[in-house]
């Protein structure tokens, strides 16, 4: 390879100039393709929220569909009890008091055991034609109980009993959503009711209306059912725009007190400002996503015309309730819709970052190298080196550590269980280890082949004070020196970590034997030892044993960098247990 660039480059400068194009388009490349990835990143979480929101708010629509049947259902089921028409026959007829009493108490009875069956009926009342309450079951924490009749109220006044009343007899009325009101008073704390009625006839000859109060805290409560994702809202609105279920519940009901500002249009900039349609089914605002379908009486039932079917029954909705529409709003955080976009990104960046620092540490190797004529060939051949183990570290340990961190995180936020915090802490300090070693291998091959004297004294003062176990130095009474560089210090600090991560050595001990030509230095730690048949390989390159292994560029580094000294580095048990490198350096 060597020799085929020799032949090819006619100057350096030719070389130089293309390397440092080379360097600017290979940076240029990665910048645009991770806008590009960022772009697409951007628009897929996007379009997948979008989709999972639609599908969400249709399915809420379903379960208020649902429940809206189950209470028509039994609407028409209590409209046929034999029991009702038995009592308001038993009033034509005009029999005895006591037995009109006793129909009417089978009545209450088969009334009462359907309240206590459902659990979800706030009142069920037959109310004759001039509005007054005949019959009148209440569902409260779970019992249930009838109304003394001198408890009974008159209703005629109340627009839910004037709109049923004029029914014929195969229709319902719905009302809208609001709130319960007794004696004329809005009854706390707040209770949402929607009331389903229909008239009763006898002989043709309409007797009054038999009305369903359904407890609608029941289906406000279910709307978050199933909410997942960080800062999702569900709210409900009706036609006019006011909160039924909204962001606070002081925000609630405005418009059964007159106060025309709770409502959606002054919730925040999105909608004060117009920029978000409610006629639209999504809309991507300042603030976040929202997702809107619209719910009215007729949407609820399976229909044709103006007949629909609830539960086999066939009934019909008058024209007039199709105009009370509700929406039901979904709304997440542009936060929550980009973390996963944004934590990917940082990822990326990161590995650009360093990409982008390996390539001009390579360039400018490279370029340094062909600057130097006189050590050319030693130069390429060092950097083709440097760029094997840069590219392999990058592909597999980094990539490893910052896959690892990425699956520790997923099963974080959906166990929540803090042992995967240091399994990403674990692997975040082996990607640092990881970068640490490239800066060591940078510095091993930018270094020339100038020694000078190198006090050793001054070497272990400095690494002591990088690390909190005991290390006893001996054979320093008098200063000694040897043949080295500022790569002595990453050579002794290497073997001492080695033997505080890999072997759990508590103590090291280091013996100086300052011969005539050469210093011999002995470290000995107490920890786990390396076994006989891996000690002929720790010195390899990427050799790595047991779970703490990094790089497996360590000990490579160390023994290149003191083969660069001239010097020697071996490996021997210490007896009774752990380990000794024997390091000679010439004086």
């Amino acid at each position: 390879m060597i020799r085929h660039i020799k032949e090819r480059l006619t100057s350096s400068s030719f070389l130089i100039i293309l390397v440092k194009s080379l360097g600017v388009f290979l940076a240029f490349s990665i910048i645009i393709s991770s806008s590009v990835f960022y772009i697409r990143q951007y628009d897929s979480e996007t379009s997948k929220y979008q989709l999972v929101e639609s599908q969400r708010v249709f399915s809420l629509r379903e379960k208020i569909r649902n429940l809206t049947n189950l209470v028509v259902s039994d609407l028409m089921i209590a409209k046929g009890y034999r029991e009702l028409y038995l009592y308001l026959e038993a009033e034509d007829n005009k029999v005895s008091l006591d037995e009109i009493e006793n129909k009417k108490r089978d009545l209450e009875v088969e009334l009462s055991t359907l309240s206590k069956s459902r659990r979800i009926y706030d009142q069920i009342r037959f109310i004759d034609l001039e509005g007054n309450e005949v019959i009148r079951v209440n569902y409260r924490g779970g019992l249930t109980y009838l109304t003394d009749q001198d408890k009974l109220q008159n209703k005629a006044d109340r627009y839910y009993f004037n709109e049923s009343i004029k029914l014929s007899e195969d229709e319902i009325y719905i009302s809208r959503l609001d709130l319960n009101v007794e004696n004329g008073q809005v009854e706390e704390p707040f209770k949402p009711i929607i009331r389903i009625a229909t008239p009763i006839f006898i002989n043709g000859e309409k007797r009054g209306v038999l009305i369903f109060n359904y407890l609608a805290e029941i289906l406000l409560d279910s709307l978050d059912d199933n909410i997942g994702l960080e800062g999702e809202k569900v709210f409900l609105i009706n036609k006019d725009g006011y909160w039924l279920k909204g962001p606070d519940l002081n925000d609630e009901w405005g418009f059964v007190f007159g106060d025309s500002s709770k409502t959606i249009y002054n919730w925040n900039e999105d909608f004060i400002s117009g920029k978000i349609d409610l006629s639209s089914h999504q809309s991507m605002g300042e603030f976040g996503l929202y997702t809107i379908i619209s719910v009215n009486s007729f949407d609820l039932f399976n229909r044709q015309d103006d007949r629909v079917i609830s539960n086999n029954i066939e009934v019909i909705i008058k024209p007039h309730q199709l105009t009370e529409k509700l929406q039901i709003i979904t709304f997440i955080p542009k936060e929550t819709i980009h973390s996963e976009t944004n934590r990917l990104i940082f990822y990326l960046f990161t590995l650009d970052a360093i990409t982008l620092f390996l390539l001009f540490l390579a360039s400018y190797i490279l370029i340094y190298s062909i600057k130097n004529k006189d050590i050319f060939e030693q130069r390429i051949f060092k950097l083709n080196e440097v760029l094997k183990t840069i590219t392999k570290v990058l592909r597999h340990d980094l990539s490893n550590a910052f896959t690892h961190i990425n699956f520790s995180i997923e099963l974080f936020k959906e166990s929540k269980d803090e042992n995967f915090l240091g399994e990403i802490s674990k692997s975040t300090k082996q990607g640092i280890s990881v970068i640490e070693e490239m800066k060591e291998l940078e510095t091993m091959v930018d270094q020339d082949d100038s020694l000078v004297r190198i006090s050793l004294r001054d070497v272990f003062e400095k690494v002591k004070s990088n690390h909190s176990i005991t290390i006893n130095v001996d054979g320093l009474d008098n200063d000694v020196y040897v043949k080295a560089d500022q790569g002595i210090y990453s050579v002794f600090e290497n073997i001492i970590s080695n033997a505080i991560r890999h072997a759990k050595a508590k103590k090291v001990d280091i013996k100086i034997l300052n011969q005539k030509d050469n210093v011999l230095l002995k470290f000995i730690d107490y920890g786990k030892g390396i076994p006989d048949s891996v000690k002929d390989r720790v010195f390899d390159e990427g050799f790595k044993y047991g779970d703490t292994g990094n790089s497996g560029l360590g000990l490579y580094i160390v023994r290149q960098t003191i083969s660069r000294y001239g010097g020697k580095i071996s490996v021997v048990d210490n007896n009774p247990k752990g380990t000794i490198f024997v390091i000679e350096l010439n004086k």
